[in-house]
Order: C-alpha cells, then sequence, then structure tokens
C-alpha cells in the first residue's frame, strides 16, 4: 500500500514522540534550507534545488540512523537503517547530477578528493619515517655499544 507523503510524516511523527516524549517537530529538528525553494518563476537553479536535496536527504539519513539506535524492535532496526541507505543512495544520485551541471563544483570536489589523499599519505610517510627511525636508532645503538649485529623486528643486522 502506497502511503501519501502527509501520512508517511503522521507515523514518523508518533514513531518519534514513541522513542522520545519530547520530541521536537521535524521542521524544528531538520536544516533550514537557504534560499527560497518556493519560488516558481525560475529564480531558483537546478543547482540550488540540488543542494537542497542533498542537504534534506542528510538530514533524513540522520534522523533514520538516530532512531535506528534508540528502537528496541530488531526488525524496525533493520528497517530504519535500510531507509538510511536508499537515502544515501538519494543523495549520490543527487550530487552525481549537480556535479553534471556545477563545473566549479566537480572541480573542487576532486581537489577536497586530492587534499584527502595527500593526508592519508602524509600519514603513511610519517610511520614510515617512524620506523626509520627506530632502525637507524638501533643501527647506531649497536655501533656505539662496538656489536658487529643488531635486531630489528625479529631480524638481524651487520653493523657497517
Amino acid at each position: 500500500m502506497k502511503r501519501t507523503i502527509e501520512e508517511q510524516k503522521q507515523i514518523m511523527f508518533s514513531m518519534m514522540k514513541k522513542l522520545n516524549p519530547d520530541f521536537k517537530p521535524l521542521n524544528e529538528m531538520m536544516s533550514k534550507i537557504p534560499g527560497d525553494t518556493d519560488n516558481t518563476e525560475g529564480q531558483t537553479s537546478d543547482c540550488e534545488i540540488l543542494r537542497a536535496s542533498i542537504i534534506a536527504e542528510m538530514d533524513a539519513i540522520n534522523l533514520y540512523e538516530q532512531f535506528a539506535a534508540k528502537a528496541n524492535s530488531e526488525e524496525l532496526k533493520k528497517l530504519l537503517l535500510d531507509i538510511a541507505k536508499e537515502e544515501k543512495t538519494h543523495v549520490g544520485e543527487f550530487q552525481s547530477c549537480l556535479l553534471k551541471l556545477d563545473t566549479e563544483q566537480k572541480k573542487e570536489s576532486k581537489s577536497g578528493e586530492k587534499e584527502v589523499e595527500d593526508t592519508e599519505d602524509t600519514e603513511e610517510k610519517s610511520e614510515e619515517i617512524k620506523e626509520g627511525n627506530a632502525f637507524s636508532g638501533a643501527a647506531n645503538k649497536a655501533k656505539e655499544d662496538g656489536k658487529d649485529t643488531f635486531e630489528f623486528a625479529g631480524k638481524t643486522y651487520n653493523v657497517k
């Protein structure tokens, strides 16, 4: 049976009230969408609509995941997490469309991805440096102690 949006809202509202008697209406919980999305005279760009849609989907993901964390019934938890997963797909759909329409957004998203990769590379190099410093430290200590060999990470090495 297909429910109207209003019926779905009422069901979710009653569920939320059961989970938390101090529950606030959705319009007080959700992000405020910037701009005038009710403007039907063509002044709201497709990119603005897509961004507002992404915000709404992200709110929905957070909401369903929070409900799932509070739900007692495993069946309800599973349902809410499944719906949250569907919302993540919607985010991907809207984002894909946005990146096709907004070339600057696409360029900056790629820049952001590169910055994250660079941060990860820096962390990996930092670990390599620490390991290299430990190896050098062990080699120098053996040399200072007049030893011909030293052990590091379960292997034996000759002192040069």
